[in-house]
């Protein structure tokens, strides 16, 4: 059974930002509650930032989202480990900037929690889409059904990888689209499937290397 992760990018941004939301909440803790508390600042600062930061096109499956939830929960569990590292970096650096460190380290657990929530089993839905139509397409309506899936495999393949999360949302629908008009079976349809299979074949011709370039 096929298991891939999706939007490396994605995943670390969020490792990210949960890490800059544990820091700011435990470095603000720091001035108005004992140190004993940074942990549930930390957390709560993280999880936060992740709530701003996560966002799904398709809902990640229940086994992956329980998985993620028990991750998280093992990180908040293992977090109070964190208080004896704050307190020899106190040694080294000010109060606040200790409790940044332990609650971007809290933050960076959180956010790798999220890991199975990238994780998916099987095609993906473009490819799901176009398996559940293969067998009612009519030959031409196929063919262009397969053309706007192909096309949208080489967009992905060959976008930069810090535009592919927003470009996947865009490509992802353009080929829905084009695989829902593909299954109405009209005139009007065929037409309209055959203008986005070109905007997708344009923007993979825009984003490819020229053959033989240099």
């Amino acid at each position: 059974m096929a298991l891939r992760f999706e939007d490396h990018a994605g995943f670390e941004r969020t490792c990210l930002i949960a890490a800059a939301g544990g820091a700011l909440a435990a470095g603000y803790a720091t001035s108005i509650t004992p140190p004993a508390d940074l942990v549930p600042w930390a957390a709560a600062g993280a999880v936060f930032a992740l709530g701003v930061a996560v966002r799904w096109e398709e809902l990640p499956p229940v086994p992956c989202i329980a998985a993620a939830a028990l991750l998280a929960a093992g990180a908040v569990y293992a977090a109070p480990s964190l208080l004896p590292l704050t307190e020899i970096l106190e040694t080294v650096v000010p109060a606040p900037g200790a409790a940044a460190l332990g609650g971007a380290v809290l933050g960076l657990w959180l956010g790798g929690a999220t890991v199975p929530l990238h994780l998916r089993v099987g095609s993906d839905r473009v490819e799901r889409r176009l398996a559940e139509l293969r067998l009612r397409l009519d030959p031409e309506a196929l063919r262009l059904a397969e053309r706007a899936a192909s096309a949208r495999v080489l967009l992905l393949r060959t976008a930069p990888s810090e535009v592919r999360p927003g470009l996947r949302r865009v490509a992802d629908r353009l080929a829905l689209s084009a695989l829902d008009l593909a299954g109405q079976g009209t005139e009007a349809s065929r037409a309209e499937l055959l203008e986005l299979v070109v905007q997708l074949e344009r923007a993979c011709s825009t984003l490819a290397p020229p053959i033989g370039g240099g």
